[in-house]
């Protein structure tokens, strides 16, 4: 039953950002990184559906600004800015997994 549950890791710096997307997404099983090692280890050790990361992480991310030219060369299925809209970021997730695929959100 629990391989029902999408698995969604956010892999963000700032613990506020983090507890609204747990909030956001209640019906998900959600995994927490404060920074990129700790989410490179829980992407090799978990099996996520979803990977949500925030670009100008410490430890392992890009760092400064990210403009549309380089979120194309990471090759993310979706990009949000921030502030970010609760609702569109639900149904942006909710699309994301429903195809199937195991994609990053920056």
């Amino acid at each position: 039953m629990q391989d029902l549950i999408p698995r969604v890791l956010i892999a963000d710096d700032e613990v506020g950002f983090r507890n609204i997307v747990k909030k956001a997404l209640p019906a998900f099983q959600v995994f927490e990184a404060e920074n990129g090692k700790i989410a490179f280890d829980l992407i090799h050790s978990e099996k996520l559906d979803l990977v949500i990361t925030y670009i100008k992480m410490p430890v392992m991310a890009v760092s400064g600004y990210a403009d549309a030219e380089d979120v194309e060369k990471h090759n993310f299925a979706a990009f949000l800015d921030r502030p970010v809209n609760l609702q569109q970021f639900q149904l942006l997730v909710e699309t994301l997994l429903s195809q199937k695929q195991q994609p990053a959100i920056s």
